[in-house]
């Protein structure tokens, strides 16, 4: 951790350097996804605990939570089509609208209500996905594109690092009160949540979009189609396999442990500070050893700590398992995001990232509603059946982009041509 921290230190300054010659919108960019980080990390954090103390069993929770990523799963491609024809600028605003109603109607328990807002957050999320990865790319070059995209996600991270505390802590201290109750804890964290989109909303408006128009029959070149389809197998393996476990872990600790909602919080705080710490190295590492090798190291690694969390008896011992899982697995998501822009055409990257998260989002849906039902069954298997999907992930992403990694240059090709 000591030889971390210092060779974080180091590098530091030049993420700083850097960020100081991105363009206005990609610095606007990246202060939404520091918003939407602490919105969604609320939210992701406390929705689930939230259903559980509501009464809901772990399978309706799953039925809930399957919905939203449902819904954004079938509007991905409609979305992913209009990103690349139509001002990304407005698109934005109507699909951050969305989210601010979803979670302003989470404060209300009802199953149908429930059903209709993540109904409104899945089409929310559908419009605003492709046009973040989109105009990302279109605000920087192949030789910043890297760091770029870390830094994206470096500000999501630590906004995700002050929402995990918020949702974990806030609870707890409203249900101490002499009014209060955990149901209106959680209850007061969405609201906070729903004026953090209000502020990312008004973020948007000062984004300068110029839409340069497209010529195409179709909505992807034959090429394209089978450099995407590889991409969106690998999303879906991987989509299904996190759907499994990662929604679940609040509930795992929860009734494994009886761990309380703000050793819960600072757990999962700790985990988004060293993520957000150890995606510095990420884009150093992958121009030394290349996009591929950095992406398959670190979750091959990962997928050997998640099968160790079931098999300790000590809330700490899981915990500590848990942030180390947690880092390996996601610092390398900016690299393959990173990875996946630049090997597409600018003109197709609105529709690839809606096809990629449409696989993810297809497939990690299911894989939530099948995990609320296994671990009502099982508490321990969803982890073995997440290290399975993963191990496939891993070997299928190096068996089709082991010839195209991009180890030792500062740019990768603008296209792969597919035999």
């Amino acid at each position: 951790m000591a030889k971390l921290l210092s060779y974080t230190m180091k590098q530091t300054p030049q993420f700083i350097a850097r960020f100081t010659h991105y363009n206005r919108n990609t610095k606007i960019l990246i202060f939404g996804s520091f918003v939407v980080g602490i919105v969604m990390s609320i939210f992701g954090f406390t929705a689930s605990l939230y259903l559980y103390a509501l009464g809901y069993t772990t399978v309706e929770i799953g039925e809930i939570g399957a919905v939203s990523m449902a819904t954004t799963a079938i509007f991905l491609i409609p979305a992913g089509y209009l990103t690349d024809r139509y001002n990304k600028k407005k698109l934005m605003l109507l699909g951050a609208s969305l989210n601010s109603v979803f979670l302003l109607l989470y404060v209300l328990p009802a199953f149908p209500v429930l059903i209709f807002a993540n109904i409104l957050g899945g089409i929310g999320n559908s419009i605003v996905m492709p046009n973040i990865s989109a105009l990302l790319a279109e605000n920087s070059n192949s030789d910043n594109r890297k760091f770029v995209f870390t830094t994206n996600a470096l500000m999501n991270q630590i906004g995700n690092a002050l929402g995990t505390a918020l949702g974990g802590v806030m609870p707890d201290l409203i249900k101490n009160t002499s009014f209060g109750s955990i149901i209106l804890g959680f209850q007061f964290v969405f609201i906070i949540a729903f004026f953090f989109t209000i502020l990312r909303l008004a973020s948007i408006f000062f984004l300068d979009v110029k839409q340069t128009p497209t010529e195409r029959k179709g909505m992807l070149i034959p090429g394209s189609w089978k450099l995407i389809s590889k991409f969106a197998l690998t999303q879906m393996l991987i989509g299904f396999g996190a759907g499994v476990t990662i929604p679940w872990f609040q509930i795992y600790f929860k009734i494994r442990f009886d761990a309380s909602y703000t050793s819960l919080g600072i757990a999962f705080f700790a985990t988004n500070v060293i993520m957000g710490i150890s995606l510095l190295i990420m884009p150093l590492l992958a121009e030394r050893k290349g996009s591929v090798f950095a992406i398959i190291v670190t979750q091959a690694l990962a997928i050997a700590v998640l099968v160790a969390i079931p098999n300790t008896d000590v809330f700490l011992i899981a915990v500590i398992f848990y942030i180390i899982r947690s880092v390996l697995m996601n610092i390398a998501n900016p690299i393959v995001n990173a990875f996946t822009m630049s090997v597409v055409p600018a003109n197709e990257r609105g529709a690839a990232t809606a096809m990629n998260t449409l696989a993810w989002n297809a497939t990690w849906s299911a894989g939530y509603y099948v995990g609320g039902y296994v671990i009502s069954q099982n508490l321990e298997l969803i982890f073995y059946i997440t290290a399975v999907f993963y191990v496939l992930y891993i070997t299928t992403f190096y068996i089709f982009f082991r010839k195209y990694d991009d180890a030792k240059k500062n740019n990768l090709p603008s296209r792969i041509n597919i035999t």
